[in-house]
C-alpha cells in the first residue's frame, strides 16, 4: 500500500536518501556540487549561445547587481588613468584643482597656524581669586523699620564749596532749607539696599571704569549682581563718621507720580518725541548699542571755527540734520513736555537735587528749551535714546549734579538693565516701565546693559542733565553778559 502523503512529505524533507520520485542529477550538476562553496564573487562564465535560456538569466542577474553597486574608488597608492566599469568602458579622470592647491605655503604661514593651533587648544585660565566681584549688601524691605530709618538718615554727596560760590547767598540759603529725599512719599513704599562692603563695591566700580566694560546681563549676573524691579533707594552703610550715603533712588511703575507722569497718553508721546527726534536730531557718537538725541544748550570746541574766546562762541545748541523741526509742532510741545516730566519727578523725590538745578540755571541765565514754560523746566538739556547700551562710566556732569532718567519699554518684553556698579544692582527696566531713576552721574558708576538678541528693541530712554561746562564763570559771561554775581 501507498504511504499518506504527509509521510511522504516528511520524508522529502528529513531524510537524505534520493526519492524515487526525483529524477537523478546530471554529471555536470553533480561535479557542481561537489565543489566547495565561498562568500566569493562568482567568476564571469564563458558566453553561453543564445538558445541557452538559463545562461541568459544568469547574465541578467549579474548585469543588474553590477549596476546596483557603487563605483569602487581608486587607491591612492595604485592610480590609474581610469576606472573601469561594468561594460568596459573607461571613466575620465577629473580634472586637477586649481587656484588655493597650487599657492605655495606663505612665508611664517605654518608657524602662526601651529602657534593658532596650541592657543586653540589650551586650557582656559583659571579664575582669579582678586578678581572684583559685586559687593555685599543687604536688602531692607519696604516698610520695615530698617528701611524707614534708612531714608531719614541717608544724604546725598555735597556740592563743592567752590560750586556753592556761584550762587547767591539768598540761593545757598534757600538750597539748605530743602531735604535731601521726600521722606514721607517713601516711607512704607520704598526697599533701602544697604551696601556693606563700601569698598568692595568702589574696586569692582574702579575695575569696570578702567576696563571700560560693556557688560550684559549674563555678564552681570556672572559677577553677582542682584536685580531688582521695584521701588529701591540704594545707600552706603554708614561708617563713622561718615553719614548714610544715597547712591541712586529708582522708582517703578507702581509709583503714583510715575503713573500719572507716563499714563497711556504719556508713553504714546514719549515714543512719539524719540521716533520724531531720529528724523531731524544728529545722532551721538558714543553709544554701544542703539542711539542718543540730545535737545537744548551745549558747549563743544569743535564747533568754534575762530578758536578764539572760546567761553563765548564754543556754546551752541545741538545740531539738527533736517530743518522742518523747527515747524512740527507737535515733537517741539512732546520734547518740552517730556523734560517737564522727568525735572517735575526729580523735584518731587529729591527736593534738594531739584532745586540746585533750578538755582545754577537761574544763576548763569542758562537757556530753557521754552522761554515761556522755564518755570516748569530746571534741566537746561534733555538726551533721549532708543535702544540704547553703553560702558560703564560717570558723567562730566556738573560737580554732584543729578542725572534723572525715565524709560518707557516697548510692545515686547525684551530683557532690559540698567546698573549701579559700586552697589552690585541692576535694575529690571522691562518689569518696571515706565520707571525713573536718579543719581549723581559725576561720581557714580553706572551703565545702561547691552541686550544680546535685541539688540533694536523699541524701549525709550530721557534723561535730564546739566553739563559742567554749563555751569562755570565762562557760561555766565556768555549768558548774561556784564551783570554783576549777586553775593
Amino acid at each position: 500500500a501507498a504511504p499518506p502523503p504527509s509521510e511522504i512529505e516528511d520524508e522529502s524533507v528529513t531524510s537524505p536518501s534520493p526519492s524515487p520520485l526525483t529524477p537523478a542529477p546530471s554529471p555536470e550538476d553533480a561535479a557542481a556540487a561537489a565543489l566547495p562553496t565561498t562568500d566569493e564573487v562568482e567568476p564571469p562564465r564563458p558566453p553561453t549561445p543564445p538558445d541557452d535560456a538559463a545562461a541568459l538569466e544568469r547574465a541578467r542577474g549579474n548585469l543588474a547587481r553590477a549596476l546596483a553597486e557603487p563605483e569602487p574608488k581608486p587607491s591612492e597608492e595604485n592610480e590609474s588613468d581610469g576606472d573601469e566599469d561594468p561594460f568596459g568602458a573607461v571613466a575620465p579622470r577629473p580634472p586637477p584643482l586649481t587656484g588655493f592647491a597650487e599657492e605655495p605655503v606663505t612665508e611664517n604661514q605654518r608657524a602662526r597656524l601651529d602657534d593658532l593651533r596650541a592657543r586653540m587648544a589650551a586650557p582656559p585660565p583659571a579664575p582669579q581669586d582678586d578678581a572684583p566681584r559685586a559687593p555685599q549688601i543687604t536688602i531692607h524691605p519696604a516698610g520695615s523699620r530698617a528701611a524707614d530709618e534708612l531714608i531719614e538718615r541717608a544724604r546725598w554727596r555735597q556740592t563743592s564749596p567752590d560750586m556753592l560760590k556761584r550762587l547767591s547767598r539768598a540761593g545757598r540759603d534757600a538750597l539748605g532749607e530743602e531735604p535731601d529725599l521726600a521722606v514721607k512719599l517713601l516711607h512704607g513704599r520704598c526697599a533701602v539696599v544697604e551696601v556693606e562692603d563700601v569698598r568692595g563695591g568702589e574696586a569692582l566700580a574702579k575695575h569696570m571704569l578702567d576696563t571700560k566694560a560693556t557688560p550684559d546681563e549674563a555678564a552681570c549676573r556672572a559677577l553677582g549682581f542682584t536685580f531688582l524691579r521695584t521701588t529701591t533707594l540704594v545707600v552706603n552703610r554708614a561708617v563713622p563718621p561718615r553719614q548714610v550715603t544715597v547712591k541712586a533712588l529708582f522708582l517703578d511703575r507702581e509709583t503714583a507720580a510715575v503713573a500719572a507722569a507716563f499714563d497711556a497718553e504719556g508713553r504714546t508721546a514719549f515714543h512719539r518725541a524719540v521716533t520724531a527726534a531720529k528724523r531731524y536730531v544728529s545722532a551721538a557718537r558714543d553709544a554701544v548699542q542703539g542711539a542718543q538725541y540730545c535737545e537744548g544748550i551745549r558747549y563743544d570746541r569743535r564747533h568754534n571755527a575762530h578758536k578764539q574766546d572760546l567761553g563765548r562762541d564754543a556754546y551752541h545748541t545741538f545740531c539738527h540734520r533736517d530743518e522742518k523741526w523747527r515747524r512740527d509742532a507737535t515733537y517741539k510741545r512732546d520734547v518740552v513736555e517730556l523734560l517737564f516730566k522727568v525735572c517735575e519727578l526729580e523735584r518731587i523725590f529729591v527736593p534738594r537735587l531739584g532745586r540746585m538745578r533750578a538755582l545754577f540755571r537761574d544763576a548763569m541765565g542758562l537757556v530753557p528749551l521754552s522761554r515761556t514754560l522755564e518755570d516748569y523746566i530746571s534741566a537746561p538739556m534733555l538726551v533721549m535714546s532708543e535702544s540704547f547700551g553703553c560702558e560703564v562710566h560717570v558723567d562730566k556732569s556738573a560737580d554732584k549734579f543729578a542725572e534723572s532718567i525715565a524709560w518707557v519699554r516697548g510692545t515686547r518684553r525684551h530683557p532690559w538693565h540698567f546698573i549701579v556698579a559700586c552697589a552690585g544692582v541692576a535694575f529690571e527696566l522691562h518689569e518696571a516701565a515706565p520707571c525713573f531713576l536718579t543719581l549723581q552721574a559725576s561720581c557714580t558708576a553706572h551703565a545702561t546693559l547691552r541686550t544680546p538678541g535685541h539688540e533694536n528693541h523699541p524701549s525709550k530712554g530721557a534723561a535730564a542733565v546739566t553739563k559742567r561746562t554749563l555751569v562755570t564763570d565762562a557760561a555766565r559771561e556768555k549768558f548774561r553778559p556784564g551783570e554783576p554775581r549777586e553775593e
